[in-house]
């Protein structure tokens, strides 16, 4: 995805010439005739997403709804989060990396189409409100301290989960509740007590254990029994014992977890598909002018 920065006034020649699944963002509030622009461009374009900084964000507490906009990034978080999302009734997808604030949970819960949520780098209340968001299938909790962990399992129709660098994140008892998983990436949880419920998943076909030192080769020895899974990436008690596993198992390394990259709306054998690489929501900032 090519990334570009909008700095007023907008070229609007600029902007059409852009493909489809481009990431605008911008730092400050942008005049309506500009942010107008920006709605007509992306209104036709479904692979494009947009991306908000400090004050930028605070500009869609007033705006005219996004209607069919449906992938969004939040970098920093405004006191009005629940009134903003309000403006985006189609998102899908959505990243919020907090940088130190506090997320109520309860505020996402307008967000009923929601397929795919990260959140990142903040403190997380209320987390029990996740398991309100009818269509959540993708799930990323990094870098975040939350105020009842074990609620972030209770998401019932969850495909793709991430759970990484959570202080006091003792157990996944609860992932086997999640038969219909598919892909599972942990780590580094330092207070884990157990993977042993990751066994579990009869539909398990992508598996990342990174950073999990505190456990030995016969903990994890139950993956070479997984006969579901295709890839893996295990990283315990050292590369040496890490080896020992990689030998049993017939699988290829996993894609970096991306909420953006797992359609749970179609209906398929697995349930949970890759889109295309040249689809794919991971951005690199490039050497693309700016406009």
């Amino acid at each position: 995805m090519k990334v570009r920065d909008v700095r007023a006034p907008v070229d609007a020649a600029t902007l059409a010439a852009l493909g489809e699944n481009t990431r605008l963002q911008w730092r400050a509030p942008l005049p309506p005739r500009d942010l107008g622009e920006v709605r007509a461009w992306i209104s036709s374009r479904p692979a494009a997403a947009i991306r908000l900084y400090g004050d930028a964000i605070a500009q869609f507490e007033n705006a005219s709804r996004w209607l069919s906009f449906g992938r969004l990034t939040l970098d920093g978080v405004c006191e009005n989060l629940g009134r903003i999302l309000e403006e985006f009734p189609a998102l899908t997808i959505l990243r919020i990396v907090a940088r130190g604030a506090t997320v109520d949970a309860r505020e996402l819960s307008g967000c009923v189409a929601l397929r795919g949520l990260s959140i990142a780098a903040g403190r997380i209340i209320n987390a029990a409100a996740l398991s309100h968001l009818p269509a959540l299938r993708a799930l990323e909790l990094r870098d975040v301290t939350i105020d009842h962990a074990a609620a972030v399992l209770r998401p019932s129709g969850l495909r793709a989960l991430r759970l990484a660098k959570i202080a006091g994140f003792t157990s996944i008892a609860a992932v086997a509740e999640h038969p219909a998983l598919r892909v599972l990436s942990l780590g580094p949880l330092m207070d884990l007590e157990s993977i042993a419920p990751v066994e579990q998943l009869p539909h398990l076909e992508s598996l990342e254990l990174a950073g999990l030192w505190q456990f030995s080769v016969a903990e994890a020895a139950f993956i070479t029994r997984m006969k579901s899974l295709r890839r893996l990436r295990i990283d315990i008690g050292g590369k040496r014992k890490n080896v020992e596993i990689y030998k049993r198992c017939k699988t290829t390394l996993p894609d970096p977890f991306d909420v953006g990259n797992y359609d749970c709306a179609t209906s398929n054998e697995l349930g949970v598909h890759s889109v295309p690489a040249n689809r794919s929501s991971v951005t690199t900032n490039g050497a693309d002018r700016e406009f």
